[in-house]
């Protein structure tokens, strides 16, 4: 017998009818119960008990509105039609359409709230070519339109917040929202390409935010994107580069473009975002005209060096400005591969010779003070147990486990002493990320 799919659901059931009514000579008799002949194959399935009930989901949905928010729910009821098969989902939604709006009804009627609501769901149906009318009987009798963003929106309340923002901003901060906003007001004829460059720390968020609000509150659509999601959380409203791409109306209302980590990106990216842009905006200016805030984190995207383990801090004041033109990526570049100066890579013993001066002098503090960068937690320990082997102290070996304990041994092909053997050889090799090593050799003013 042919397969069904739950998914084609009828069909599915008079499949479960074939397969469980005894003695049917035609459809008739299969949709024939008791002497009392059903409509539908799946109301035929429920009476001869082929069929769960919904109390199931109903169960899910309860247990589901004691934690999780509405925006959750309306995922969890949409999977549930999708992939749950229930019998009655108008009844389902009637029953918990209350708990699906929670999040909107603070800011809209209730007619729009449900409104809202039932868009969302219908939304997340579509990838599946479903929708909630069709597919599965429920609607909606309700003409009220839904507001725009407008309307609920408070602009001097958001152009307040951007004041107030600006005016905790230090001395940098201010200087290039300024920039920024007299290029935006047309006050300056520079590029409308900002590339903003900081150390970590230095705030670069929250200058983003306040030019949100301040554009926000002058009426400017402001876009603002980031390359993976945990970058685009720490921006107001903003999303994935890939999400937005598919929303051609909200890009071409978007007069500033807010793109954070913008170099994790690959360049052909960036390429092809200018190319669309112009081409969504119909106009041979850079990126379709709009102003783009590009951010970065000094030094982090700087391009892989083989054997970088092996390089060595020999001026620290050079090697230093070595680096950070390394980072700014201004280092000559030839057939994508950048020359070392040879004062930077050691022909030696890396250990040897980062530490041979403080171990001969014996200079504890200069061994305190001086660290080696490993890729591994493996390397790091034959770096740490090499270094304590070169100090002239007095060693001390810990052990994680000293002894296992065999008096409850099943497997008598193992004696104690055996037992033991293999035991530490098993634990010797077994190096778990977020746990010390099964030996530990500590010498005074050693530090791991």
């Amino acid at each position: 017998m042919y397969t069904v799919p739950p998914s084609d659901f009828e069909r599915f059931c008079l499949r479960l009818l074939l397969l469980y009514t005894p003695g049917a000579k035609s459809f008739y008799d299969l949709r024939t119960v008791k002497g009392i002949v059903y409509n539908s194959f799946h109301k035929t399935a429920l009476m001869r008990e082929l069929l769960d009930d919904d109390n199931e989901w109903v169960k899910c949905m309860n247990e589901a509105i004691q934690w999780k928010m509405p925006r959750e729910l309306r995922q969890l009821f949409a999977m549930i039609l999708i992939w749950g098969n229930i019998n009655n989902p108008l009844l389902l939604w009637d029953q918990y359409k209350i708990h699906l709006y929670e999040d909107l009804i603070l800011n809209y009627s209730a007619e729009v709230t449900l409104l809202l609501t039932y868009q969302d769901i219908d939304k997340r149906l579509i990838p599946i070519c479903k929708s909630l009318k069709k597919d599965f009987n429920i609607s909606l009798l309700i003409t009220t339109n839904i507001p725009s963003d407008e309307e609920h929106f408070d602009k001097s309340q958001e152009y307040r917040t951007g004041q107030k923002m600006y005016a905790q901003s230090n001395n940098a901060q201010q200087h290039i929202a300024d920039k920024i906003m007299a290029v935006i007001n047309g006050q300056s004829n520079d590029n409308k390409c900002f590339f903003i460059d900081g150390p970590g720390g230095t705030r670069k968020i929250f200058l983003y935010e306040t030019l949100c609000y301040i554009l926000s509150g002058l009426g400017i659509e402001v876009l603002t994107v980031a390359w993976t999601e945990i970058a685009a959380n720490l921006l107001p409203g903003a999303t994935t580069v890939h999400t937005n791409s598919k929303d051609a109306e909200i890009i071409k209302k978007a007069k500033v473009v807010i793109w954070d980590k913008a170099p994790m990106a690959f360049g052909q990216v960036l390429e092809v975002i200018e190319a669309g842009l112009r081409d969504l905006i119909q106009t041979k200016q850079l990126f379709g005209g709009k102003i783009m805030i590009l951010g970065v984190i000094s030094g982090k995207f700087c391009p892989q060096l083989e054997k970088h383990q092996k390089h060595k801090y020999l001026n620290k004041l050079e090697f230093a400005h070595w680096l950070l033109h390394l980072g700014n990526r201004t280092l000559p570049i030839l057939n994508d591969e950048i020359e070392i100066p040879p004062q930077y890579i050691t022909t030696n013993n890396l250990i040897t010779n980062v530490f041979d001066n403080a171990l001969k002098n014996r200079d504890e503090n200069a061994l305190l003070s001086t660290v080696i960068l490993c890729l591994t937690n493996k390397i790091s320990l034959e770096v740490c147990n090499e270094v304590i082997q070169k100090m002239h102290r007095q060693e001390k070996v810990f052990l994680s486990v000293d002894k296992m304990n065999l008096s409850l041994a099943t497997d008598n092909c193992i004696l104690p002493s055996q037992g033991q053997k293999v035991y530490h050889q098993y634990r010797s090799n077994f190096r778990p990320a977020a746990l010390e090593p099964r030996i530990s050799s500590i010498k005074k003013y050693s530090k791991r």
